[in-house]
């Protein structure tokens, strides 16, 4: 938040809802989850897609019914991992289902996102700079 006196923190106590940066509440209609697997299914083919371009990522043993949002038989540098992905056309990341938080658990695992403009893989640093996290607990 770029706070650097008690004044600003103070201000920004009073005029940032916190929980609003982190929360989300899903819209529970039958349009939103058609919209919500299309962006799904639009995320899981350009990842693919991007993927197979990269000399260090092999795709020949690729699963993509492990979960929604979780690539697995995908090797890295000869070494098996497990990608997540989840589009990101808003701008924003939701990290929805479970198996997601539960496979991000592993050092041996990925996030991707499409933000409908480039495919990239998103790192802990640009999480916690993006989010200016400075503390968290273990």
């Amino acid at each position: 938040m770029g706070i650097t006196n008690i004044e600003e923190w103070e201000d920004a106590m009073r005029d940032t809802d916190l929980k609003a940066l982190f929360d989300h509440q899903s819209v529970p209609t039958t349009d939103m989850f058609l919209l919500s697997q299309s962006h799904i299914q639009k995320a899981r083919t350009r990842v693919i897609s991007h993927l197979q371009t990269l000399n260090n990522y092999d795709l020949e043993e690729l699963d993509i019914n492990t979960a929604p949002t979780i690539l697995a038989g995908v090797y890295k540098n000869n070494n098996p991992i497990k990608i997540v992905f989840r589009p990101a056309y808003s701008q924003e990341v939701i990290v929805y289902y479970g198996a997601e938080k539960d496979a991000l658990d592993y050092a041996d695992a990925e996030l991707w996102v499409d933000d409908g403009t480039q495919v990239w893989q998103v790192s802990l640093g640009h999480i916690l700079k993006k989010n200016n996290i400075k503390k968290f607990p273990i």
